[in-house]
């Protein structure tokens, strides 16, 4: 053991002195801090256009240019009907009718987002919404309007009254700009809409209470992303109907289709995860579109893990080829050492050499990550195992997550040392590894478009990596 133990000190004291390795070593840790700032940088470039198109003034404009639009085509749609020369029943003086219509509305639309700053171009904010309901109450009101009177009965009455209701709580949603009393209204209409069935109106009040959890500004503030709100609203309301009616509604796998076991378990599994997140208040909404600092760790570490592996595919490469190419493997084997004990002092060098290189990876990505970003800025990762969700450390995951790239790592490790041993060539080697690393990832999308067949199962490409 004392034997294997001096060749091991010996193989570190090698790789230590080789100038190339130390060179790419220090290209790595350069490379994750670098890759840091400019995620940092980003980060604060998003933040300046987030603020400088915040501005009303140019949303003011553009509404502006649409309200004089549309009193042009109302005009001329104007001039056309008192130039029409048909029959007040002929369909196309009734289309006319209707054009005007629904330009007047659309026109009021602007007119009043113009006179009270709602800027609709901003987001799908809750005046927005009332803007928008209170066209589509008219519209509805319209046509129930165009009903015979000998037609109009109890069911018509209902419809009619339930949408003048509507138009009149929207218009006292824009009064008040309250996103309470919005909440409230929407609730209120949501039970009393006689085309929403039991199912559909719970739905609705779910979707209600989660927006105003979600954003209790209601889309008014700018800092928060309005459009992932709806979409975090509209994915667990999908799953949710989905785990009801035991049919896929998230779209992921085309159209509706019935659940399997697995598929019923995944989407359990994903909402469970999805109200953790909820409930600890672990979603991002920030105005950039996403968590930069997630993206800006997820970055370094895959740069840093590039680097090592490739730093260690050509260690192991030439760990014994290059030394009989040099002639120094003579000293060795000469010496009173077997040589199992040589390649398990070498083997063990390059194992203990990737480990290293892995937590100084770690270690100056996390310090890299926490100076730039905050070291209370990473969220954790969350996990969900038969429908209950629990959650690892942001730290702890990241390490945990670099010490399964470390499996990857050793699997390559061993194929090119192997190589290294059979061929005696160094270029043979290291050409090699590095082809079946590099065609991993290159065959494995193409392995996405192959029937899955059972002969799939045995393709390497198919099961090399754990991440």
């Amino acid at each position: 053991m004392s034997k294997i133990l001096a060749l091991y000190i010996n193989e570190i004291i090698k790789i230590s002195k080789k100038i190339s390795i130390l060179i790419m070593a220090l290209i790595m840790l350069a490379g994750v801090v670098g890759l840091g700032g400019l995620m940092k940088l980003q980060e604060s470039m998003q933040a300046q256009f987030h603020t400088d198109t915040a501005s009303a003034d140019w949303m003011l404009e553009e509404m502006r240019y649409q309200q004089e639009r549309l009193e042009s085509e109302l005009d001329h749609a104007n001039r056309q009907l008192d130039a029409f020369e048909g029959s007040e029943q002929d369909i196309g003086y009734l289309n006319m009718i209707e054009q005007i219509a629904s330009l007047e509305d659309e026109l009021a639309l602007y007119e009043r987002a113009i006179e009270n700053e709602i800027m609709l171009f901003r987001g799908d904010d809750f005046l927005s919404r009332s803007l928008y309901g209170i066209n589509n109450a008219k519209s509805r009101l319209r046509g129930l309007e165009s009903v015979p009177q000998n037609e109009r009965d109890a069911r018509w009455l209902e419809h009619y009254t339930f949408y003048e209701e509507l138009q009149e709580g929207y218009d006292q949603v824009i009064l008040s700009r309250s996103f309470e009393a919005f909440i409230q209204f929407e609730t209120q209409a949501a039970e009393t809409n006689p085309d929403l069935a039991d199912e559909e109106r719970q739905r609705e009040l779910d979707r209600l209470l989660l927006w105003q959890q979600l954003d209790p500004s209601g889309g008014l503030d700018h800092e928060i992303n309005i459009y992932q709100i709806n979409n975090l609203v509209s994915e667990v309301d999908h799953l949710k109907r989905s785990l009801e009616d035991y049919i896929d509604y998230t779209g992921q796998m085309g159209p509706p289709v019935p659940l399997t076991p697995d598929r019923y378990e995944a989407l359990e599994n994903q909402l469970a995860v999805l109200m953790y997140q909820i409930e600890h208040d672990l979603v991002s909404f920030n105005s950039g579109g996403g968590s930069v600092s997630d993206m800006a760790i997820e970055s370094m570490i895959s740069f840093g893990s590039f680097m090592v592996v490739l730093m260690i595919l050509i260690l192991a490469g030439g760990a014994v080829s290059q030394e009989i190419a040099t002639g120094s493997i003579k000293s060795l084997i000469i010496s009173p050492a077997k040589r199992w004990k040589i390649f398990t002092a070498k083997a063990m060098s390059l194992i203990t050499v990737s480990l290293l290189a892995l937590l100084a990876l770690y270690t100056v990505g996390m310090l890299t990550h926490g100076i730039l970003f905050g070291f209370s800025s990473g969220n954790p990762y969350i996990y969900a195992v038969s429908g209950r969700a629990g959650s690892i450390g942001f730290h702890l995951f990241q390490l945990a997550a670099l010490m399964v790239r470390w499996i990857d790592i050793l699997i390559f490790l061993t194929f090119a040392l192997m190589l290294s041993v059979m061929t005696r060539n160094t270029a043979a080697a290291v050409g090699i590894s590095m082809a079946a690393f590099f065609g991993n990832s290159i065959v494995q999308p193409f392995l996405m478009f192959l029937p899955r067949a059972e002969w799939v199962k045995f393709l390497p490409f198919d099961h090399i990596g754990l991440v």
